[in-house]
């Protein structure tokens, strides 16, 4: 039998702290009579070191009380709290904040970019407050891809990761999954009819395709942003 100290063991699951372009694999919601709770199945496609990584980020936004969250303590104490917010902060940069979070959900589908900031918090026994020897990743952070440098921070970068190469830096946004995986640049694609049911947002710089029932709110978006330029 062998014995072992969890100290010991090292921690091959937890990423290194900076900003990385994500590509959506799969967005679930929760069933109604459940807790809320959304899935995001993740892939990167930058930084460099990191392309094909998986990661999956969860935001609990219910508790076995309160499943749908619908006492306003439940949007703003401890991770729940936390939980909202880092929602609110990725619907609002993905241009699909309706206040409905199955809308929402839905709206996240497969092949949706965006830029994240990865944080990584270490562990501490509840009781004694004692650092575990172990770490974890949440998603803080997002933007849109082009708005940020996919690169992480050189601090946190794990050993078994390696140094980078001398000279080179972290691989700009690409404009495909193919380039991303090649580590290349994409030639612009050409430009197709939306599916039915769906969308494309026709403002410089948006191009964002989403289901329809979403338009009037998008636009609003806009319309507001506009308003505060």
């Amino acid at each position: 039998m062998a014995t072992y100290n969890a100290k010991e063991v090292p921690d091959l699951n937890t990423q290194p702290k900076g900003w990385y372009h994500f590509e959506v694999v799969k967005c679930e919601h929760s069933a109604a009579e459940e807790p809320c709770m959304i899935v995001l199945s993740l892939k990167a496609l930058g930084p460099e070191e990191k392309i094909g990584m998986r990661y999956t980020e969860r935001y609990r936004l219910g508790t076995d009380s309160d499943p749908q969250a619908e006492e306003p303590e439940t949007k703003k104490s401890g991770m729940t709290g936390m939980n909202w917010a880092r929602w609110l902060d990725l619907t609002k940069a993905l241009g699909i904040h309706t206040g409905d979070t199955e809308e929402e959900a839905e709206a996240i589908i497969p092949g949706t970019e965006f830029m994240s900031y990865m944080s990584r918090r270490e562990g501490k026994d509840k009781d004694t407050k004692e650092p575990t020897g172990k770490s974890y990743n949440s998603l803080v952070r997002f933007d849109q891809v082009g708005k940020r440098e996919p690169k992480l921070d050189e601090a946190m970068v794990p050993a078994n990761d390696g140094p980078a190469p001398k000279g080179k830096t972290a691989s700009k946004p690409v404009t495909s999954t193919t380039s991303a995986a090649k580590g290349k640049t994409a030639p612009a694609a050409k430009a197709t009819a939306p599916a039915a049911g769906m969308f494309k947002c026709e403002v410089e710089g948006c191009g964002k395709t989403l289901p329809k029932r979403l338009q009037a709110s998008h636009q609003k978006m806009h319309e507001a942003d506009a308003g505060e330029e």
